[in-house]
């Protein structure tokens, strides 16, 4: 092992603005550790959540309008009921 004498921690890693994430180290609740994930892999996780909400919404949407219809519809029944 090397050891650097060096003033800054720029000096030893270079700047910021340098440096590439290649993998990023995440702690999964799910399992319970720590997991290093490759860049693709955390991006397709991303995306795959990002869909997955997606899909919740267009989902809810779709209850919501069926639900809107069925008390429409009887409203007017009961307008119907009621010589309205």
């Amino acid at each position: 092992m090397a050891y650097v004498n060096a003033s800054y921690l720029c000096d030893v890693v270079g700047s910021v603005s340098d440096l590439e994430i290649r993998d990023y180290v995440v702690y999964s609740p799910k399992l319970g550790q720590v997991i290093i994930l490759s860049a693709e892999l955390y991006n397709a996780l991303d995306s795959q959540e990002v869909e997955s909400a997606s899909s919740v919404r267009q989902l809810e949407n779709v209850a919501y309008k069926a639900a809107l219809q069925v008390y429409q519809e009887q409203m007017m029944e009961e307008g119907r009921e009621n010589g309205l």
